[in-house]
């Protein structure tokens, strides 16, 4: 879900947005995709973001996903942030596809988890 390549960091036309994934196996998916960001320290850390524009786009998807009831479970605000452009892949969980989180169209690296 989110690149390696660091000058992409989530922010390529095509990069996955969302996961559509059944309700039955929402909670093992969801455990399943923390562990493999946690067994890769490369896959969580801080990537720079194009310019302070786009990671003022990023914060506000954070704030709007997290106003409207999603649950962040990776990344996010609480992430590191050395030169005000470098921000965590982030995961929301409990999103409505109504959230503007959810409905966004510029790539960014969020990845939002919605039951099917």
């Amino acid at each position: 879900a989110f690149s390696r390549v660091g000058t992409l960091s989530g922010q390529a036309p095509g990069s996955i947005a969302r996961v559509f994934c059944a309700a039955s196996r929402f909670a093992h998916f969801t455990a399943a995709l923390l562990a493999a960001m946690d067994e890769s320290e490369d896959v969580a850390r801080p990537l720079p973001l194009v310019d302070r524009e786009a990671a003022r786009r990023v914060r506000e998807a954070w704030r709007r996903g997290l106003d409207q009831g999603a649950t962040l479970i990776a990344g996010g605000p609480g992430s590191r942030d050395r030169d005000g452009v470098r921000l965590a892949p982030t995961v929301f969980t409990n999103v409505d596809p109504s959230h503007a989180v959810a409905r966004r169209r510029r790539p960014m690296p969020i990845l939002c988890l919605l039951r099917a």
